[in-house]
């Protein structure tokens, strides 16, 4: 059977902690995202786009699976069946998926319907592990960069692509920590005057969970200016990415989605990261959808949630739910 005869393959990329509206096609003062930017002008452009929720555990097993949220809080946050990997993989997809954060891991079990599965765990299986593995990272080594870079994300799901049987077609997903905190870009990437060391970032970002009274205005600048650089710094290697799948002449075939699980707060409401509640700097996130062929798409205002993903691939490849 030829590519062309084949179920396009399907690739998500969602970004841990992307609010729209640092993006420069949603408006945003800064150039952090000039490749997404060409992207909106190519692709269908969501421009209301509106998270589950405003939290990982939450957020991203919505995404995966098109359920409500709380369907995973009563299960203790894990896999609740069944996700767009174990759909595609039933009817004969090539699946991978690659990340870093543990609360979307095998520990709690959404590793279901993968062939590969690389969530940056050693001792995956077990959420206490797990979660302890993240946090000895973070706060006992102190580890600036304690997930996964984008650009070794890259490399890994890359690499994935190299050994699928081209006679069948494949799901990829990909979710990219680089905008969550600690915010600490590359040098080359960062809009703040100094780069911060691991520590300085680390301490800057717990302060703003913990005392979000006590910062300066000068300190929520820095923690802006930081957060801008990740964004500008994962802009750039997904511009690689899509480079590669071009070269290798899957891109124009894929039905490929760009998304985010929430967005990120700066005292806005009083508070900054994430935490559960429910104002637009952490629902309103970027959506582009690349339809394969490479025909252009639209500009789309009307509403739409994270939750549609999983029911327009199945949908688009005429799956049944």
């Amino acid at each position: 059977m030829s590519r062309q005869e084949m179920a396009p393959p399907v690739i998500l990329l969602s970004i841990d902690a992307l609010r729209a509206d640092h993006l420069g096609y949603q408006g945003y003062r800064r150039n952090t995202s000039p490749f997404l930017d060409s992207l909106a002008d190519q692709a269908w452009n969501f421009t209301t786009a509106i998270s589950a929720s405003s939290h990982t555990r939450e957020a991203v097993p919505a995404l995966l699976s098109g359920k409500y949220p709380d369907v995973f809080a009563a299960n203790g946050y894990r896999y609740v069946p069944k996700t767009i990997a174990d759909h595609l993989s039933e009817v004969g997809y090539q699946t991978g998926g690659f990340h870093s954060n543990p609360y979307v891991s095998r520990a709690y079990g959404f590793d279901s319907g993968f062939d590969t599965f690389d969530d940056d765990l050693v001792l995956g299986r077990n959420r206490i592990v797990a979660l302890a593995q993240r946090a000895l990272d973070k706060f006992v080594l102190n580890k600036g960069d304690y997930h996964v870079r984008a650009e070794e994300l890259n490399e890994r799901s890359l690499s994935w692509l190299e050994t699928v049987d081209d006679d069948r077609p494949f799901f990829l997903w990909n979710h990219y920590m680089d905008p969550h905190g600690p915010y600490n870009p590359p040098a080359d990437y960062a809009y703040a005057d100094r780069k911060l060391s691991n520590e300085e970032a680390q301490r800057f970002y717990q302060k703003a969970i913990d005392r979000p009274d006590e910062i300066t205005e000068a300190e929520r600048q820095l923690l802006i200016d930081s957060y801008d650089g990740e964004i500008r710094y994962l802009d750039e290697q997904l511009r690689v990415f899509f480079d590669v799948l071009n070269d290798r002449g899957v891109l124009e075939e894929s039905l490929i989605f760009v998304t985010a699980d929430h967005g990120d707060a700066f005292g806005e409401h009083g508070y900054y990261t994430h935490p559960r509640h429910l104002h637009e700097e952490l629902l309103h996130v970027p959506l582009l959808v690349s339809l394969p062929g490479g025909s252009g798409g639209e500009t789309v205002t009307t509403p739409v949630s994270t939750l549609d993903i999983v029911l327009t691939v199945l949908e688009y490849i005429d799956v049944s739910d």
